[in-house]
């Protein structure tokens, strides 16, 4: 360690030692750490060097050439030790260093994933190519210990995993020995399933199942164990969620079990099941449920019925698992899909465990207003004293890369802190394991995180410190791609800005009514894959409460010579170009110091190639919708022009757009399409790359010629 600061820890443990070791690295690629003698790292109280944080947070203290973090517990120490590292990666010194302290912004920062565990016991995305592909890599303990790492490293500190109906690769229940899987499989062919969750393993996935990994079901006990504890070592917890109501993987036994609720053997079963769950596994920090999806075909206002089964089941699990282990920490955390809160409340009332509920605070996306408004009347009915998770969902970005700091972290700090439970961020549409979509060889199979690493830290990190410096971030980006990252980082951050906007004028709820990289949606009583051309733009709504007014509404005031009230689109499509365009010249500025740069990395490897290509494209995607927006609104006006001179013009400003509409989508899909590999989505059910739209693209040009 000569000329290098000796590293000392007060309470030994596996998160510090995770700390220590990203502290080493840092001091060692950093000549200026020379300059400190001593770091500490404290996860106990000391009179010395008092914590002064909440839970998971630390005092930093620079005390001449010393530096001691002093951690509220062994979170806090991991994560100042963690943050230490981060500032002299970044090049920072002792000079610059004050002391400080921080305490978490969210207490609990979560990810979403959904678990592909078998065939037979499918998750949610199981119609999606990187479900399939990730069944194996989610027995792969390698494959958990990095996830987990670059859990901790970006402050994530709440794994989530879903799946439909995990008791049968999971446990093993007493009363139901015969539910329980061995081995792990996969089907040649791959389900097709209902947006419903329904059909995902049927005789034709059943045909051709291929055994991929030999276990026992207790092997798989100890795998998941096994996992769970490492997780705990890096200070994450590990909750299990369920749709309702599913049976997968017991159709092999003879128990009479089905998906009806009225069935009393389905209610045993379910129950004894999260028993057993809980008891397998005693770092399990709490379950998810929902009375929606599976429960019923059709919306509908009283649900009390559905959510007295979740009691008697899911709840009367916990009760029974938890009756000699009082003292437990364990959340019962109950969705709000299809639920409402005061429902919710009368039936949970006297639940004498942690009872918390959950809420799809920005529907499927989240890149879109910063302020959503949709959970505000669920939040109200709920009892003061009750927290609520957001679902954070992100199916927006399945390829390319988005990254705006001022974006999150404005939305975190918009979110309703009255009420604030924690948040878990993901997808639905694809599984964020290791990534498959990318054709480079080198970069193919890589984890989703790396690719969207500046965008998961960004999540994650201002989660925890609302007020940490945008220059880490630069400068880590810039560190990974070389001479040009800065320079890169704001092109990345500019053209980040355009998608947002188009959501907040074009706006549709779910994932599977509106993907934005490829202009698409799925129609489900079809069986559709379609592509959202200038007059579906003239229909849709603005995105509710986000300030912005619709084409149609904007329209109708011009129509009526009224004062638009909000954003209108051509305001909206002035932004989107403004940001687009900047961003262009961004990259340039980026790319000519890539080339001038003699390092191996930038300029040179794909990684770096490919960045610059997200970034182009997403400026290019940006433009798109600049001019579509701007061509649906012509259209429209065209249509409701009053003088035949105004609807020329119209039609001629119609045109003129979609022509550039088109030449922006071609630049746009042409890129992604020599880059990514088509791969089926999980909610629109059909391989989907963008450039299978281009035909669609151009005949909005002849929508708009024959107005």
């Amino acid at each position: 360690m000569t000329g290098r600061p000796f590293i000392e820890v007060g309470d030994k443990s596996p998160p510090l030692d995770f700390a220590v070791t990203e502290l080493e690295k840092a001091f060692k690629d950093n000549p200026a750490a020379a300059a400190v003698e001593k770091a500490a790292l404290y996860s106990r109280p000391d009179p010395q060097w008092p914590c002064n944080a909440g839970e998971q947070g630390y005092s930093l203290y620079v005390n001449d050439k010393r530096i001691i973090i002093a951690g509220a517990d062994a979170a806090g120490a991991m994560y100042g030790g963690l943050d230490l590292a981060a500032l002299f990666s970044a090049g920072g010194d002792l000079a610059g260093l004050k002391s400080y302290t921080v305490t978490p912004f969210v207490l609990r920062r979560g990810i979403k994933f959904n678990l592909p565990l078998d065939a037979r016991t499918p998750s949610y995305s199981d119609s999606g190519d990187s479900a399939q592909e990730n069944i194996v890599n989610v027995w792969d303990m390698d494959f958990w210990k990095g996830f987990l790492d670059r859990m901790a490293r970006n402050k994530f500190n709440v794994l989530s995993l879903w799946n439909l109906s995990p008791f049968p690769s999971m446990v093993r229940i007493p009363r139901y020995p015969e539910t329980s899987l061995a081995d792990v499989k996969r089907a040649v062919r791959m389900p097709r399933g209902t947006l419903r969750g329904m059909d995902f393993f049927t005789g034709q996935q059943e045909s051709s199942l291929v055994t991929i990994k030999k276990m026992t079901i207790e092997e798989k006990i100890i795998f998941w164990r096994n996992v769970m504890e490492y997780a705990a070592e890096r200070c994450v917890g590990v909750y299990l969620f369920t749709w309702n109501i599913y049976t997968y993987g017991t159709q092999y036994s003879n128990y009479g079990i089905s998906d009806s609720p009225a069935n009393p053997v389905t209610r045993d079963y379910v129950r004894r099941g999260t028993e057993a769950l809980i008891r397998t596994y005693p770092l399990l920090k709490g379950i998810g449920v929902t009375a929606g999806e599976n429960f019923r075909r059709e919306w509908k206002t009283d649900v009390r019925e559905d959510l007295v089964w979740v009691r008697e089941t899911y709840g009367q699990g916990v009760m029974d698992a938890l009756i000699r282990e009082k003292d437990r920490p364990f959340t019962l955390i109950f969705r709000s899909h299809m639920t409402g809160a005061a429902q919710m409340e009368e039936v949970f009332k006297d639940f004498p465990h942690t009872f918390e509920m959950s809420f799809k605070y920005s529907m499927a996306h989240i890149h879109s207003t910063e302020k959503p408004r949709f959970g505000d009347k669920f939040f109200s009915e709920m009892n003061r004293e009750r927290k609520a998770w957001l679902t954070l969902r992100d199916d927006d970005f399945y390829l390319l890369r988005w990254a705006d700091a001022d974006f999150v972290r404005t939305y975190l700090r918009n979110l309703p802190h009255a009420v604030l439970g924690g948040f878990y961020l993901g997808s639905d549409g694809i599984i964020w394991g290791r990534d498959y979509a990318v054709r480079d060889e080198g970069e193919n199979g890589a984890y989703f995180f790396d690719r969207h690493k500046l965008s998961f830290s960004l999540w994650g990190e201002l989660a925890y410190s609302i007020e940490r410096e945008e220059g880490l971030f630069r400068f880590s980006f810039a560190k990974d791609f070389g001479l040009g990252g800065e320079m890169a980082y704001e092109a990345l951050k500019t053209a980040s800005r355009a998608i947002p906007i188009q959501q907040c004028v074009y706006w549709h709820d779910y994932d599977f009514q509106w993907y934005p990289e490829a202009s698409a949606s799925y129609l489900e009583g079809e069986d559709l894959l379609i592509f959202h051309s200038v007059l579906d733009f003239t229909q849709g709504p603005a995105c509710p409460d986000s300030g912005y007014l619709s084409i149609g509404d904007y329209c109708d005031c011009v129509s009526r010579g009224e004062a638009p009230q909000g954003i209108t689109p051509p305001e909206a499509a002035e932004r989107i170009e403004q940001y687009c365009r900047a961003a262009l010249s961004l990259l340039q500025s980026a790319e000519g110091q890539s080339v001038n740069s003699k390092s191996a990395v930038t300029g040179r490897s794909f990684a770096a190639k490919n960045l610059l290509e997200d970034i182009r494209a997403m400026a290019y995607l940006g433009l798109y919708y600049a001019y579509k927006i701007r061509a649906a609104t012509a259209v429209l006006l065209c249509r409701q022009a009053a003088r035949p001179q105004d609807a020329k013009n119209r039609r001629r400003e119609a045109i003129a757009n979609a022509r550039e509409a088109a030449a922006c989508w071609k630049v746009y899909s042409s890129s992604v399409a020599a880059r990514y590999r088509p791969q089926r989505l999980d909610r629109l059910r059909n391989a989907v790359s963008p450039d299978m739209f281009d035909g669609a693209v151009c005949f909005d040009i002849t929508i708009c010629e024959n107005l």
